[in-house]
């Protein structure tokens, strides 16, 4: 019986420590590459697809023998062992060590990738970095919470550059080149032994030849003993080294940054407000979605880069955008930002006509949407913004909902005002031609 005891606390104690580990950030994908290399191509392709596809992946292009080689992708090239090229490492422990000149290699990366990505990390891992002009210092700080039996374990840290105009092999552009590693190509060797969480700050310097919307800093910790074999994975007889990558992390030099503008703050009621999302920065080679929410406005909300709403009744009214690109989220509210009131002529409870014009852009076709609650007879007007009159149609009748497509002919590019107007109400709404 206490034989059986222990063990049950032993295995208590293993699950306890497993639970604790946390899911995986970024799978580390180092790419052992040069421009001279034919079957190189494929590798770069690949690892941009699997940014395509949404996958949390840190790509580090270590160069050899070109012109983009230098001591820190020469390090990791020599650590390694690598002897074939392109060589890929998937968090130190997998390789694919295999190419192709015209193809991308997603489908042979997806699985190795998936499954580093489901291997859960015994350590926390956040960084904050700050400038003055081009003089950086990146705060990485390492929080271990579950179990590191390794003795020697390194944080590396990587500036990589992205958008190269280079014209290599099939290719016209390298990605993610390893550029700069901070202190060193020799890394910064962690301790917990002294506490669970560990601070690291690094301080460098940025070439002014390097865009910063097109470089990212990537951190890692990796398992450096000696002993650990080789990587499994596709070696084609040209194994790599094996060192266990922990825990993965980056941020785009310039962070992603939330930003939204409207065509006018201050509206009439029925106007369409097209708004203008000028985000920027975050992960590079990644999709973005958006999120728009819109209280008060038809629609409410809405999934495109730059929507067009409508805000049919008077009132303040906030907005909301939220940002996912690559799996980094942010959220921007700005309150009361519209400001929508009825226009000359419109009574708020008398009969409005929730008119909408679609599409708004147009090329001067488009179709008026309209709604009232009661058999309505209308005037139909278009005129430009010095009233010059380029539509009227009297004696429309609206009952209910109603669409009318409407055709201007050879009308200038420019601003348009639709008017629909009864006895006792009217509604304007610009119309945007291009």
């Amino acid at each position: 019986m206490k034989k059986s005891t222990l063990l049950f606390i032993a295995f208590f104690a293993f699950v306890a420590v497993r639970s604790q580990n946390v899911p995986r950030e970024m799978v580390a994908f180092e790419d052992f590459t040069g421009t001279w290399c034919q079957w190189c191509p494929g590798c770069q392709m690949g690892s941009e697809d699997l940014l395509l596809n949404g996958k949390f992946v840190a790509v580090i292009a270590n160069h050899f023998s070109d012109g983009y080689a230098n001591a820190y992708s020469n390090a990791r090239n020599s650590m390694y062992n690598v002897q074939a090229y392109p060589s890929v490492s998937f968090d130190g422990t997998k390789c694919y060590n295999s190419g192709a000149l015209n193809s991308s290699l997603y489908t042979k990366y997806l699985p190795y990738y998936n499954q580093a990505i489901a291997v859960t990390s015994p350590v926390k891992m956040s960084m904050v970095v700050v400038n003055d002009g081009l003089s950086y210092t990146a705060v990485v700080t390492l929080t271990k919470v579950g179990e590191i039996t390794s003795v020697t374990n390194v944080l590396y840290f990587f500036v990589t550059q992205s958008n190269i105009d280079q014209n290599w092999q099939t290719q016209t552009t390298l990605e993610h080149v390893n550029r700069l590693m901070a202190p060193n190509q020799n890394g910064t060797v962690i301790d917990f032994s002294g506490g669970d969480v560990q601070t690291v700050t690094l301080n460098f310097n940025m070439n002014a030849n390097w865009p910063l919307e097109d470089c990212e800093f990537v951190a890692l910790l990796q398992n450096k003993d000696a002993g650990q074999g080789n990587q499994g994975g596709l070696a084609g007889g040209y194994p790599l080294k094996k060192f266990v990558v922990y825990q993965t992390i980056k941020k785009g030099v310039i962070d992603l940054t939330l930003e939204f503008s409207a065509s006018d703050t201050a509206v009439t009621t029925l106007d369409s407000v097209f708004f203008t999302n000028e985000t920027s920065g975050g992960y590079i080679g990644t999709p973005e979605t958006y999120e728009w929410l819109f209280p008060g406005a038809n629609p409410s909300t809405s999934v495109e880069k730059d929507p067009t709403v409508i805000y049919p009744v008077a009132g303040e009214y906030d907005v909301t955008l939220i940002v996912n690109r690559g799996g980094q989220i942010d959220t921007v509210t700005k309150t009361a930002y519209i400001k929508s009131s009825w226009p000359t002529g419109v009574l708020e409870n008398k009969n409005p006509f929730n008119a909408r014009v679609f599409p708004n852009p147009n090329n001067g076709i488009f179709i008026v949407s309209m709604n009232t609650t009661k058999a309505t007879i209308t005037e139909i007007t278009i005129t430009n913004t010095a009233g010059a009159v380029f539509y009227k149609e009297s004696g429309v009748n609206i009952n209910g909902q109603m669409q009318k497509t409407i055709q201007l002919d050879n009308v200038a590019s420019g601003i348009y005002y639709l008017t629909i107007q009864s006895d006792d109400s009217k509604s304007v709404q610009k119309i945007v031609v291009k």
